[in-house]
C-alpha cells in the first residue's frame, strides 16, 4: 500500500484530519515547485527534485510492506513531510549566493582549497582568485567566459551542498510558521521537530537516538521521531538506482565534473536491486576502480544504518512493529574480478598507538632519496628471514657458519637495483628472493607505523641475527618522490601478485591488488617512477643553474648514484677500514641512460652477518704496526665491541707522552647501522673520559627492539632510551676490556709499551691487576716515563723534564704543585705541608717554563687524586694534589680534602649559587652521586641545603659587608626549612640510610662549613685569594685561568 493512500484513508477520520490532509496536498505541491529549482545551481548533481521525494516514499514502502496499516496518522504525515523537504536547503535564492560570493567566507574559501594541491578545486580557485584580484583585465588563465561560469558553478555546489541539511532545517521552519493556516493546524512544536528530522539526515546516525522515542501527534495519536529520523536517512540512500541523472539536463549544463562523473557511473554500475521487507540486495559491477570505491562506501553506510537500526529498533519503533531490515546481498566487482573482493578497499592508516609517535617525527627524514636505503633494507630483511627459512627446514640451523652461508646467501639471495631513465623520467627497480609478501603482509602494511610482519619466524631467529627493519614506515618515504609505485611479489605459498600503492596525500592512500599471471619466481621487485616535480634543486645538492637547464634525469640519477654508499655513510674513517665486505649484502647497481648505456657499479649494504662471528666469541686480536684491535662477540649484551689501541710515542723504552690525540672517537651500531652517538660522547665522555682516554671503541648492539630503541629514521637513538643504551654500551665496553685481559694473561704475549694501556683499564675495572702486574713486569719495567716537571729542575735553562722508572712510579705516591696562593697574612700557617721534605714533587704548570709543544701533550698515564691540601715550597703557598700513578680505578671526587681545599669548594658553590658543592670523603653518608650509568665510577657531590636568605648572609659575611652572623640561629633556620625536608629525604632514598643518621651528619656537616667561614684568624689571608679564583672579588672582576680549576672542577678529577 502506497503511503499516501493510507494517509488519505486515515484523514476521513476527522474533520481536524481532513483538514491535515488538505494542508499536506498545499505543502506538497509548493515544495515540489520550489525542488524543480535545486538544478539550477547543482546541475552536476544526480536529481534532487520531487522525484527524489518519491523514490524515499517508494523505498520505504517497500521496507514496510503490510507494517504501513499498523503506522498511525502523525507518523505518516511525518513520513511525507520529511522525504519531500530534506533537500530544501538546495533551494538558492541568487541573494543567497550573492551574499557568499561578497563575504570574506568566500575569499577564505577559495585561498584555502589554491593552497592544496590535492583538492579537487585548487584550479578554480586560483582561476577565480585572479578574477577578484586583478582589475585591468583578465589573465590568461580563462580562454573564455564560459570557463568562469563553469568555475562559479563549481564553487557554489562545494558551498552549499556542505551542511545543506542544516540549512533546509531552517526554512522549513521559516516556510511553515510563515504559513498562518499550516501553523494553526501543525503547531509549532511539530513543526519544530520536522525541521530537526530534515536536519538529522546528514548527520552521524546516533543523533537520532537524540530524539523522544515518542511523542504527542497531530492528531489523537502518538507519533515516532526516530523511526521517522531512520526511515528518512534509509530512503534517502537507497535512491541508488540507474536513473538518478536526467541525460536531456546535462547536455544543457557545463562539462560534469570528475566527482560527478564518477558518481553518475556509480548509479549506472548497479546490475541487480531488491529492496523489500526482509532486506536489501545489491550487485554491481565497475569499469573504474574509483566508481568501484565510491559505490562500496556507499553500499557500506547502508550496511552501517541498517546495523545501527537493528542494534537499537527497539528505541526506534512502536511497540509489535517487526524486525529491522538487512543488507542481505553485497557483491561489487571490480571488472568482474571477484578473486581480490575482499582487499579491494585496502587502504593506508595510521595505527591509533603510532599516531602521537608519527606526528611527532613530522618532519622524519632529511633527504627524499632515504627512500632507496629503506626498500634495500626491506629486500635485505626479507632475504635473511628467507635464508633462516631454508636452513631451520633443513635442520642445519646449528651448523649455519660452516656451510660457506654467505657464498649462498650472493648465489641465492641476491639483490638487484636498476636505475633507468624511461620517458625522462627515473625508474627505480629493485628486485629480491626473499620471503615475497603475503595478503597478512599487506594488510599489516596497510597500517602504516604497524609492527614488523613474520613475528613467528623472528621469535625463532636469534636476537643478534634478527633483521634490522622495525617501523613500517619505509614504504611511505617513498611518497616523498612518487605519488605511486607497484610490488610485483610472490611467496612460497601463494601466487604472484601485482600490488599498487597509492600516496594518502596525492590519493586516498589505496592499495590496489590483482593477479600477476607472467612468470615470476620467489621473492619481490618495487618499481619506483621518480616524479621531477617532487625533486628541486636543493634535493640534489646542484646548483639552480644546472636544475633548470639540464635534465632532470641526469641530474637524478648522478646525485643517487654518487651519494649512496650504505658502507661509508656517516662513519668516523677509522671504523669504516674497520667493517669487513663480508659483513655486507652485496646490491648490484645499474645505471640505465636514456641511450641504453649501462653504468655497473656493485654496491655494499649492510646485514648483519660476519664470517668471523665465531672466531669473535672467543676474542680477535689483530696487531698492525703501532695498533692494536680487538674485537669480542659479548654474548651478555649481545653487542660485537671493539676496542683499538695506538702506541704510546717510545723513544727509546722512555715513553715521553701519548701520541694519540684522543677526542673521544666512539661509534655505536645498530645491527651495522651506523646510529648518531652524541650521546656516547656527551653522557660518556664528559663525565669519563678518563676511562676511555686510550682507545677508540665501537658497540654493535645487535639486540633489542629497534623502535623502542631509535628514532624513526634509525638515525639516532631515543630520548627514552638513552640510558639503556649507555649501560649497553658501558657494559659491552667493560666485558670486552675484561675478556682482552683475560686473553692477554693466558697468552702472555708482549706488544711494547700498548700494555700499558692495558694495565691501566685492568685497574679502572679493578680486575687481575696483581696477575697482569705479575704477568707483564718484566716488559712494563724496561721502560721509563717522562714528561713531569720537577720542582728542582733548572727553569732558566728549562732542563726540567724528569723521567721515572715504571717500578718506581707504580709504587709510589707523587704530589703535583698547581696554583701559586699569595696569602695576605703575616706568616705562613704552621699547619701548612712544607714540600721541601716530599719526594717526588712536579709542577702541574709553571709560568715560568716555556714547554715545547711535544711537552703540552697529555701524560702517558692517568693519576687518581688521594688528597688535596695548601703546600708550602720556598716560603711560597701552593694549590696541591697528592695523586696514585695509573690510578684510573676512580674517579669520584671524595679525595681527602684539608681544611683549606674544603672551605674553598664551599665558597666557591656560594657565590655562584649552587646548590651542591664538591664533597670528600669525611661525610659519605650525605653524598650524593651523580652520573648516568650503574657500571660508571660516578662523580660524588654534596647537596648545598642553605636557603637564599642564609646564602645571603654568608656571602655578605665573606665580602665584608656584614661583620657577624649567628650561627646557631642559622643552622636552626637551615633545618627547618623545606628545602632541607626535600634534601634529606632524597639523600635518605639514594644512599638507604636512615633520616636520623643523615640528619646527624648534615648538622654536622653544615657546622663545620660555618665554622671555617668564621675562623678568620686561621682562613682570612686566604679568603681573598679564594675570592680571586672564583673571579668574585669584592673590588674587580677577576679571570681566573689556573689549571686547577679545570682539574678539580670539570669532570674529570684525573691528570
Amino acid at each position: 500500500m502506497k503511503l499516501e493512500v493510507r494517509f488519505f484513508e486515515l484523514s476521513k477520520n476527522s474533520k481536524k484530519a481532513t483538514e491535515i490532509y488538505n494542508t499536506w496536498l498545499f505543502i506538497k505541491k509548493d515544495i515540489s515547485n520550489q525542488l524543480d529549482n535545486v538544478s539550477v545551481y547543482f546541475p552536476h548533481f544526480s536529481l534532487h527534485d520531487s522525484s527524489h521525494s518519491e523514490t524515499i516514499l517508494s523505498q520505504i514502502e517497500r521496507i514496510l510492506g503490510d507494517r504501513i496499516n499498523d503506522l498511525c496518522f502523525s507518523d505518516i504525515y511525518l513520513l511525507l513531510l520529511v522525504s519531500y523537504s530534506h533537500d530544501l536547503g538546495m533551494v538558492l535564492q541568487y541573494s543567497e549566493v550573492e551574499e557568499y560570493f561578497r563575504s570574506e567566507e568566500y575569499v577564505n574559501d577559495l585561498t584555502r582549497f589554491s593552497q592544496d594541491e590535492n583538492n579537487p578545486l585548487y584550479r578554480t580557485s586560483k582561476r577565480l582568485l585572479e578574477v577578484d584580484i586583478v582589475k585591468n583585465g583578465m589573465k590568461k588563465e580563462y580562454i573564455d567566459s564560459l570557463k568562469i561560469y563553469e568555475d562559479v558553478l563549481k564553487i557554489v555546489e562545494f558551498h552549499f551542498r556542505y551542511n545543506h541539511a542544516y540549512r533546509s532545517s531552517e526554512k522549513l521552519e521559516k516556510y511553515l510558521c510563515g504559513k498562518l493556516q499550516i501553523n494553526r493546524v501543525i503547531g509549532i512544536r511539530i513543526i519544530r521537530l520536522i525541521a530537526k528530522i530534515c536536519e538529522l539526515h546528514q548527520m552521524d546516525y546516533n543523533h537520532i537516538l537524540e530524539l523522544p522515542h515518542s511523542t504527542n501527534g497531530i492528531s489523537d495519536d502518538y507519533c515516532h521521531p526516530r523511526f521517522i529520523a531512520f526511515m528518512l536517512c534509509l530512503g534517502d540512500l537507497l535512491d541508488l538506482d540507474t536513473d538518478r541523472f536526467n541525460e536531456y539536463y546535462l547536455e544543457t549544463t557545463t562539462p560534469l565534473p570528475n566527482e560527478s562523473e564518477l558518481h553518475k557511473a556509480k548509479h549506472e554500475s548497479i546490475l541487480h536491486f531488491l529492496v523489500n521487507t526482509s532486506g536489501v540486495e545489491i550487485i554491481a559491477e565497475c569499469e573504474i576502480k574509483d566508481v568501484y570505491r565510491i559505490l562500496q562506501g556507499w553500499v557500506e553506510w547502508i550496511d552501517d544504518l541498517l546495523k545501527f537500526g537493528a542494534l537499537n529498533w527497539s528505541r526506534l519503533v512502536q511497540n509489535d512493529f517487526g524486525n529491522c531490515p538487512a543488507l542481505i546481498k553485497r557483491e561489487i566487482s571490480f571488472k568482474n574480478n571477484k578473486s581480490w573482493m575482499q582487499y579491494n578497499n585496502l587502504k593506508f592508516s595510521v595505527s591509533q598507538d603510532r599516531a602521537v609517535e608519527l606526528l611527532v617525527g613530522a618532519n622524519i627524514y632529511r633527504s627524499k632519496f632515504v627512500f632507496l636505503r629503506e626498500i634495500i633494507q626491506n629486500a635485505v630483511d626479507a632475504s635473511l628471514i628467507q635464508l633462516w627459512k631454508k636452513y631451520q627446514q633443513l635442520g642445519e640451523v646449528t651448523s649455519i657458519f660452516k656451510n660457506n652461508y654467505y657464498e649462498r646467501l650472493i648465489e641465492e639471495f641476491d639483490i638487484s637495483l636498476k636505475i633507468k631513465d624511461v620517458c625522462g623520467q627515473v625508474l627505480i627497480e629493485l628486485r629480491d628472493k626473499g620471503t615475497g609478501i603475503s595478503l597478512e603482509d599487506i594488510l599489516s602494511i596497510s597500517k602504516v607505523g604497524n609492527k614488523s610482519r613474520n613475528h613467528e619466524i623472528l621469535n625463532e631467529i636469534p636476537e643478534w641475527l634478527k633483521p634490522a627493519g622495525a617501523f613500517g614506515l619505509g614504504l611511505q618515504s617513498i611518497f616523498m618522490v612518487a605519488d605511486e609505485f607497484e610490488i610485483i611479489t610472490k611467496t612460497e605459498n601463494e601466487k604472484a601478485k601485482k600490488i599498487r600503492f597509492e600516496s594518502t596525500t596525492t590519493g586516498k592512500g589505496y592499495i590496489d591488488i590483482e593477479d600477476y599471471n607472467k612468470p615470476f619466481e620467489r621473492g619481490s621487485c618495487i618499481f619506483v617512477k621518480i616524479s621531477n616535480e617532487k625533486v628541486y634543486y636543493d634535493d640534489l645538492y646542484c646548483s639552480r643553474f644546472a636544475y633548470e637547464t639540464e635534465s632532470k634525469t641526469k641530474l637524478i640519477q648522478q646525485h643517487i648514484y654518487s651519494i649512496y654508499n650504505n658502507k661509508s655513510e656517516g662513519r668516523p674513517i677509522g671504523i669504516s677500514r674497520e667493517m669487513k665486505l663480508k659483513e655486507y649484502v652485496n646490491v648490484d647497481w645499474q645505471i640505465i641512460l636514456e641511450d641504453g648505456k649501462k653504468v655497473v657499479d656493485e654496491r655494499l649494504y649492510t646485514t648483519i652477518f660476519d664470517e668471523n662471528l665465531l672466531k669473535i666469541v672467543k676474542g680477535k686480536l689483530v696487531i698492525e704496526g703501532n695498533t692494536l684491535r680487538y674485537t669480542y662477540f659479548d654474548q651478555d649484551t649481545l653487542t660485537i665491541c671493539s676496542l683499538n689501541f695506538i702506541d704510546f710515542y717510545d723513544d727509546n723504552k722512555t715513553i715521553m707522552f701519548d701520541a694519540y690525540d684522543n677526542n673521544f672517537n666512539a661509534s655505536l651500531f645498530y645491527k651495522h647501522e651506523f646510529v648518531k652517538d652524541e650521546i656516547i660522547k656527551e653522557r660518556i665522555g664528559l663525565s669519563h673520559s678518563s676511562q676511555y682516554k686510550n682507545f677508540d671503541f665501537s658497540v654493535n648492539i645487535l639486540s633489542g627492539n629497534a623502535e623502542k630503541l631509535l628514532t624513526i629514521d634509525r638515525k639516532g637513538v631515543k630520548k627514552e632510551s638513552e640510558q639503556l643504551v649507555i649501560e649497553i654500551v658501558e657494559r659491552s665496553v667493560m666485558n670486552t676490556s675484561k675478556k682482552l685481559i683475560n686473553d692477554l694473561i693466558t697468552s702472555k704475549e708482549s706488544f711494547g709499551s700498548l700494555i700499558f694501556k692495558i694495565f691501566e683499564l685492568a685497574i679502572y675495572y679493578d680486575y687481575r691487576v696483581e696477575e697482569f702486574y705479575s704477568v707483564f713486569y718484566d716488559n712494563m719495567v724496561q721502560y721509563s716515563l717522562g714528561n713531569y716537571l720537577s720542582v728542582e729542575a733548572d727553569i732558566n735553562s728549562n732542563k726540567y723534564n724528569t723521567i721515572i722508572r715504571f717500578d718506581e712510579l707504580y709504587k709510589n705516591e707523587i704530589i703535583f704543585v698547581c696554583k701559586e696562593i699569595p696569602a695576605n697574612g703575616d706568616g705562613i700557617e704552621n699547619k701548612i705541608i712544607d714540600l721541601g721534605s716530599e719526594n717526588r714533587v712536579f709542577w702541574l704548570e709553571h709560568k715560568s717554563i716555556q714547554t715545547p709543544n711535544y711537552a703540552r701533550q697529555k701524560m702517558c698515564v692517568s693519576h687518581k687524586i688521594l688528597k688535596g691540601f695548601l703546600g708550602q715550597l720556598k716560603g711560597k703557598v701552593y694549590f696541591c694534589i697528592k695523586v696514585k700513578p695509573f690510578g684510573i680505578g676512580n674517579i669520584r671526587n671524595d679525595f681527602e680534602k684539608d681544611d683549606y681545599f674544603v672551605l674553598y669548594d664551599f665558597i666557591f658553590a656560594l657565590i655562584n649559587d649552587y646548590r651542591v658543592m664538591l664533597g670528600n670523603h669525611k661525610f659519605p653518608e650525605i653524598g650524593v652521586a651523580t652520573g648516568y650509568s650503574r657500571y660508571s665510577k660516578e662523580t660524588l657531590q654534596y647537596e648545598l641545603i642553605l636557603p637564599e636568605k642564609q646564602r645571603m648572609i654568608v656571602k655578605d659575611y665573606l665580602l665584608g659587608k656584614c661583620d657577624e652572623f649567628d650561627e646557631n640561629a642559622m643552622i636552626q633556620e637551615v633545618i627547618t626549612s623545606h628545602e632541607y625536608e626535600k634534601t634529606t629525604s632524597y639523600i635518605t632514598r639514594m644512599n638507604d640510610l636512615s633520616i636520623e643518621v643523615v640528619n646527624e651528619k648534615y648538622i654536622l656537616f653544615i657546622k663545620e662549613l660555618l665554622e671555617l667561614i668564621k675562623n678568620k684568624e686561621k682562613m682570612s689571608p686566604y679568603v681573598d685569594e679564594f675570592l680571586k679564583e672564583i673571579n668574585l672579588n669584592p673590588r674587580t672582576l677577576y679571570q681566573s685561568s689556573s689549571k686547577l680549576e679545570d682539574v678539580l672542577y670539570s669532570n674529570d678529577y684525573i691528570i
